[in-house]
């Protein structure tokens, strides 16, 4: 019987996981054999968690540049009706 443990750090990342930082743990039992040319069996287990951090996009004007436009025309469309 074998035993197998790491530890692994996550610490920057790229494209979705810009920034990531976390910790993995590894640990597998492994059922040796006397035999060097049989396979090595065992079950690795990971564990742990990692944090990303979304970035806040910035906002946009063109909701509030169309929402001015459209109380503008209605202002003029009021003004013309009220004229006539």
């Amino acid at each position: 019987m074998g035993t197998v443990s790491n530890t692994i750090s996550i610490t920057g990342g790229s494209g979705t996981f810009d920034g990531a930082i976390g910790t993995l743990l590894l640990s597998e039992n492994l059922a040796l054999n006397p035999d060097p040319t049989a396979p090595v069996r065992g079950l690795p287990l990971i564990s742990g968690s990692f944090q990303t951090f979304q970035t806040v996009p910035e906002p946009r004007n063109t909701t509030a540049i169309f929402s001015i436009g459209l109380i503008g025309v209605g202002f003029l469309l009021r003004r013309h009706r009220t004229s006539t």
